[in-house]
């Protein structure tokens, strides 16, 4: 996500790049140009510290994730979640244990 924003605002830098100080009373397209610019430092400023909490927040959850992957093997073998009454999530079970398997 973060290498996206930064893609997009390098991508304006390029389509847009700094104009030399304009000789006379600029243009509604170098205004236009320059108000793009502003416009995309601003966002990426707002952005940037979501991105990093988003970062470690991926960092810490990246591998429970894969021990929840690696415990369901296959996504098939089950119904969706449902809620219970008391706040439990239940996954049950379609597809009947292999031989050997145990049910956690």
């Amino acid at each position: 996500m973060r290498h996206f924003c930064f893609a997009i605002v390098a991508a304006s830098f390029v389509a847009f790049p700094s104009v030399a100080e304009p000789q006379g009373e600029p243009d509604g397209a170098d205004l236009l140009e320059q108000g793009l610019q502003l416009l995309f430092k601003e966002l990426l400023s707002q952005i940037e510290p979501a991105l990093k909490d988003f970062e470690t927040f991926s960092d810490e959850l990246g591998p429970k994730v894969q021990q929840l992957i690696e415990m369901i093997d296959d996504f098939r073998n089950y119904e969706a979640p449902e809620k219970m009454p008391n706040g439990d999530i239940i996954i049950r079970r379609i597809r009947p244990l292999k031989e050997g398997e145990i049910e956690l």
